[in-house]
């Protein structure tokens, strides 16, 4: 069994590496998960209830859209572009330094991986 000192160095060691976990999150700003601004999308074809849906994957989380909202989407591209550039001066930033949208298709099939 430990002894008390033993018990009391442990301690501070966790509550060291506690406060550098902190000021690690500090740095990283205070997002909740999955608010993050996402680095990888996978996009894949799929089903609901029968009708065709593609479903966009973000790390753990995911959402769908039907064809309606992705008519909708497709046809209002152009205000989404202008919303983007807008509000999101980090996202251009690194399109920017990056050359834009960099897409790898892991999946010849119904698969594309795009790294924003």
């Amino acid at each position: 069994m430990a002894d008390k000192d033993e018990i009391l160095r442990r301690l501070e060691r966790v509550e060291q590496e506690n406060q550098r976990l902190k000021q690690e999150l500090e740095k990283a700003g205070k997002a909740r998960p999955g608010s993050a601004k996402p680095d990888h999308v996978t996009v894949y074809e799929s089903e609901y209830q029968g009708h065709p849906v593609l479903k966009f994957s973000i790390g753990k989380r995911f959402f769908s859209m039907g064809l309606r909202r992705l008519a909708a989407v497709h046809a209002a591209k152009d205000h989404i572009v202008d919303f983007v550039k807008r509000h999101d001066a980090a996202l251009l930033e690194w399109k920017a330094a990056h050359g834009g949208v960099v897409a790898e298709d892991k999946d010849p099939g119904d698969v594309d991986d795009v790294k924003i």
